[in-house]
C-alpha cells in the first residue's frame, strides 16, 4: 500500500446527528451492512456506498421494543449469506433475514445486559455480559434449538464487563474473550462436558446447572482493559489485542504466550519508519499526504495477499492511517487517507474479495470508499 495520488473513490454526504456505528461485510456480498446511530441498518453498495436497489433499510427499533437503546455491534453470519447479526444491552442478540428485513431469531439473558457477541460457523452464539453484582457472564445459545434458552453459561471467568467475544475463524470450538478487567480468556469449548462439536456439547449442558468454565478455560492472558481482539496469521494461530489505553499486544493463540508488546500506538507511531516505497522521487513526494499524529486505534487487519499485519488508526482531524506492524520494534507507515472526513473516524470495513478497497465511517456522518 502506497498512497501517492488521492485514493478517495466515493463519499456520502454528512448527516446531522446520525453516524455509522458499525459495518460488516462477507464473501458473497456486493454490499456493506452499516448500522447507524438511529438504529437503522442500511445495505450499501460497495461500488457507490448508496443503498442497494430493492433492499430498504432495516428499521431495528420497529421490530422490538427498545426504541431508546443504541445498538452497537454488527456481524455477518459465517454460513448463511442471508443472515445479519446485531446486538444491544437489553435487546440481546438478534439475527435478521435480509430477504424479508425481519428478525429471524432473538436471544436474550435478562436481567443480564449484552456487551459483545459472536456467532461461529456451527450455529453457536456467544455473548459477553456487563458486570451485574459480582458476575460478568458469557452466555451461549444454539440457533437450532427452539425457545431461545441459553444452553451454557460461564460466570467465573471475568470480573468486569466482557467487551469482546471472538470465535476462531475456522475452529468453531475455539473462543477468546476480553474484558475491562484486563484479562483475555482462551477456551476450548469441545473440552467442556463433551468431545462432540461445540453446539452439540453446549446443548448437553443445563444452563441452570453448574458451569463448566474450568473444563473449557485453558489459558488466561493478563493485559489491560480490552477494547478489541482478533486473530491473524496464515492459519489464524495468533491473537492481537488493542486496549482502552491504545496499547497493541500480540500473542500466540493456542499457547497464550506474548509475542510482542507494542506499547501505546500513539507514541509508537510518532517515530515510524517510512516504507521504502514511500521514498519516491521528489516530484511525487509533494503528493504524499503529511503524516499526522494518531489519536486512536480502529482495527488490526491481516492482509492475506501480502502476509502483512496492518494497524489502522485515526487522527483528530479525520485522517485514516495504516501501518505495517511487522516483526521489529517499530511500525512502518504505509500511508494516510485524507480529505474524506472532518471528524473522528468511527470504524473501517474491508472489501471481502479485494484487499485494495476499504470503507470508513466518520462521526460527521460520512462514509468513504478508498482504493489503496
Amino acid at each position: 500500500m502506497t498512497v501517492v495520488n488521492q485514493p478517495l473513490l466515493q463519499q456520502t454526504a454528512a448527516r446531522q446527528g446520525v453516524y455509522t456505528c458499525a459495518m460488516a461485510s462477507r464473501p458473497g456480498w456486493d454490499f456493506i451492512a452499516a448500522l447507524d446511530s438511529d438504529n437503522t441498518i442500511a445495505l450499501r453498495s460497495w461500488e457507490t456506498l448508496q443503498p442497494t436497489p430493492g433492499r430498504g433499510p432495516l428499521h431495528v427499533d420497529h421490530t422490538v421494543a427498545f426504541q431508546s437503546e443504541l445498538l452497537t455491534a454488527l456481524t455477518a453470519d459465517r454460513q448463511d449469506t442471508h443472515l445479519l447479526w446485531t446486538s444491544g444491552p437489553t435487546a440481546g442478540v438478534l439475527s435478521y433475514d435480509l430477504r424479508t428485513g425481519q428478525v429471524a431469531q432473538r436471544f436474550a439473558a435478562h436481567p443480564d445486559r449484552v456487551q459483545s457477541f459472536d456467532v461461529n460457523g456451527e450455529g453457536l452464539v456467544a455473548a459477553g455480559m456487563e458486570l451485574r453484582q459480582e458476575d460478568a457472564k458469557i452466555v451461549f445459545w444454539d440457533v437450532r434449538q427452539a425457545g431461545g434458552a441459553p444452553v451454557r453459561t460461564f460466570a467465573d471467568c471475568h470480573s468486569d464487563d466482557v467487551t469482546q467475544v471472538k470465535f476462531h475463524p475456522t475452529r468453531g470450538a475455539a473462543l477468546a474473550t476480553g474484558s475491562t478487567d484486563g484479562l483475555i480468556c482462551l477456551f476450548n469449548l469441545a473440552a467442556a462436558g463433551s468431545s462432540s462439536s461445540a453446539p452439540a456439547a453446549a446443548a448437553q449442558a443445563d444452563s441452570d446447572g453448574p458451569n463448566d468454565d474450568d473444563d473449557a478455560l485453558y489459558q488466561v492472558i493478563k493485559t489491560q482493559s480490552v477494547q478489541s481482539i482478533g486473530y491473524f496469521g496464515p492459519d489464524d494461530g495468533y491473537l492481537w489485542s488493542l486496549t482502552h489505553m491504545e496499547e497493541l499486544n500480540l500473542f500466540q493463540f493456542y499457547e497464550g504466550q506474548t509475542l510482542r508488546a507494542c506499547g501505546d500506538i500513539r507514541r509508537a507511531t510518532q517515530s515510524v519508519a517510512l516504507n521504502a516505497d514511500m521514498s519516491v522521487c521528489e516530484e511525487q513526494t509533494a503528493q504524499v499526504p503529511a503524516f499526522r499524529a494518531v489519536n486512536h486505534g480502529l482495527d488490526v487487519r491481516w492482509a492475506r495477499g501480502s502476509g502483512q499485519l496492518q494497524l489502522w488508526a485515526g487522527t483528530l482531524t479525520g485522517d485514516l492511517c495504516a501501518f505495517d506492524v511487522g516483526t521489529e520494534q517499530h511500525f512502518t507507515w504505509l500511508g494516510s487517507l485524507t480529505g474524506g472526513h472532518e471528524d473522528l473516524i468511527k470504524g473501517v470495513a474491508y472489501h471481502p474479495d479485494r484487499e485494495d478497497l476499504v470503507a470508513s465511517a466518520g462521526e460527521e456522518g460520512r462514509l468513504c470508499l478508498w482504493q489503496l
